[in-house]
């Protein structure tokens, strides 16, 4: 919950939007029912604390999470060294 608190202050802070004004609506992505169901029960707190007027909580990671992996170069050369 702290978690989903602060990323919610960060993402405020990011686009410039005080705490002060509140915000429609809030959507939570989780693809596990379990923290879906823990945020239902403090639902209302975290409207109070984000200053929003809804929360949507969303099941489907896939829609709003776009995943990717790139190698650190770097590290990598370091760590292989240099080769013939």
């Amino acid at each position: 919950m702290c978690n989903v608190i602060e990323t919610g202050r960060l993402v405020r802070d990011k686009i410039k939007i005080p705490i002060k004004f509140p915000v429609r609506t809030i959507r939570l992505v989780d693809a596990d029912p379990k923290v879906l169901a823990g945020f239902e029960t403090v639902k209302n707190y975290l409207c109070e604390e984000m200053n929003c007027i809804n929360i949507e909580l969303i099941k489907e990671e896939a829609t709003y999470v776009d995943y990717s992996a790139q190698p650190d170069n770097k590290l990598i050369g370091q760590a292989l060294g240099k080769t013939s």
